[in-house]
């Protein structure tokens, strides 16, 4: 469960094991990963999340904190608690479960409450990026499966038939101005 506010989490985390003993069942083992833990404890967190066979099941994540190669591949669910200011930290919050080794399919929710204006309007803010990053981006993007076949590079001042020895005066002077 990743969001931006690191209080919604705990509440969630507390809810989540309120509600297990409300049905008899033994709480989900979770574990946290924000700002507020140390860097030791990050790293160790993330390590026991992604042991597979064991360690906890719910990972809380501040969405500021991860930083970067944050790898929790283990994961297949994403659960967004909130509209996101940038379609970057979408793109980087999916991208920490898409990456080796993970095996499984990922599915992405986000979860919104009754929207108020502040959601609809960031919600509207996170599209017209994303429409503008894409418009932009096609602009580089190669249609065709053809190598990529460039011209070989001309030094001025050089013959082909000379070797590849040293660099005479003449011919560095000639590259300095190329």
């Amino acid at each position: 469960m990743a969001s931006r506010f690191v209080r919604f989490l705990d509440i969630l985390e507390e809810a989540l094991s309120r509600s297990a003993g409300l049905i008899g069942r033994t709480p989900l083992e979770t574990t946290t990963f924000s700002g507020s833990l140390d860097t030791d404890d990050r790293i160790e967190n993330i390590r026991l999340f992604n042991i597979s066979t064991s360690g906890p099941v719910v990972l809380f994540l501040s969405v500021s904190a991860g930083g970067t190669g944050l790898n929790i591949a283990t994961a297949s669910r994403l659960i967004i608690c909130e509209p996101q200011y940038s379609p970057g930290s979408i793109k980087q919050l999916k991208g920490r479960l898409h990456r080796l080794p993970q095996r499984r399919v990922v599915h992405v929710y986000n979860v919104v409450g009754q929207p108020c204006p502040v959601d609809r309007y960031l919600v509207d803010i996170v599209a017209e990026k994303s429409h503008t990053e894409r418009s932009i981006m096609a602009g580089f993007q190669r249609y065709d499966h053809d190598p990529l076949d460039l011209p070989p590079l001309e030094r001025p001042g050089l013959d082909e038939s000379e070797g590849e020895g040293d660099v005479s005066r003449d011919e560095g002077e000639a590259m300095a101005e190329w």
